[in-house]
């Protein structure tokens, strides 16, 4: 038996049996060699690093075009980017990535080198940038609102090109300087005009010191406009918007001939 299990330990797969667990135990217990799961870790944080490397001027680029109000999208918006290729049909951010690829080697190699799925320049990709643009800005919006003294919502309700009716959100606020601070907050997509429900899409999660609309019936009305409604959550003062009272005051004053003259003789100056 004891001849047998010499015999055993000296062969080659038991040596090498020996072998693998001795490695394996320096590995756990040494640290000498990087494990798999760290060098997974470590394959998978270095793709990571790359693919945000890659976004980077991406999201940069859309950054500029919303905040000077270029339009993203050209005729040919998708398909391989030439840097050297000047098309004027594919719009203002692949014009804006190419430009900007001519002093930038890494973005040129991205841009020209990867596959399409890669590049991150797709329209879909552009839906997304923007979409999580929005969120971040929103949640800064809200959180300036939430530690303010006060706050007014402004709202008022209007349809798209594509005839689909949209509830226009804005809010004002005064902060802990006493200083007036207004801003635009969403468009929301509404399927019905009723007081109740502009009430309703307006309402979730807020909690304002007024409100201010137009007088249209819907959003004005005494007994079921969305002001009266809101009175439940809102009850401080209701406040008909300045400019449209404004609006109505100078369509009112047209019926004077001489004030009619004078916004015609405007009107084709400007």
């Amino acid at each position: 038996m004891f001849i047998a299990f010499q015999d055993h330990t000296k062969s080659a797969y038991h040596e090498m049996s020996v072998l693998k667990s001795q490695q394996f135990l320096s590995i756990l217990f040494d640290h000498k060699q990087p494990s798999i799961i760290e060098r997974i870790d470590t394959d998978r944080l270095a793709k990571v690093k790359e693919n945000i490397k890659r976004l980077v001027p991406i999201i940069q680029c859309i950054l500029l075009c919303g905040r000077e109000e270029i339009p993203l999208r050209g005729h040919l918006d998708f398909g391989k980017i030439v840097i050297d290729d000047i098309n004027s049909r594919e719009g203002k951010f692949r014009a804006i990535l190419k430009y900007r690829a001519i002093g930038d080697e890494h973005l040129k190699n991205v841009l020209e080198g990867c596959g399409k799925r890669n590049k991150y320049t797709s329209p879909i990709i552009q839906n997304q940038i923007i979409e999580a643009c929005n969120k971040i800005i929103l949640k800064q919006i809200v959180d300036k609102v939430n530690s303010s003294k006060c706050f007014l919502i402004l709202a008022d309700e209007t349809t798209d090109v594509a005839t689909k009716e949209q509830l226009s959100i804005s809010v004002r606020y005064v902060d802990n300087d006493n200083i007036l601070h207004e801003y635009f907050l969403q468009f929301f997509e509404i399927n019905s005009l009723t007081g109740s429900s502009l009430a309703s899409s307006l309402l979730d999660g807020l909690n304002a010191c007024s409100q201010g609309y137009d007088g249209a019936s819907n959003m004005a009305g005494k007994f079921t406009g969305i002001q009266a409604l809101s009175k439940g959550t809102i009850p401080n003062l209701y406040i008909h918007c300045s400019a449209h009272s404004f609006n109505l005051a100078v369509c009112t004053s047209s019926d004077i001939k001489s004030v009619r003259n004078c916004l015609g003789i405007v009107e084709r100056l400007y």
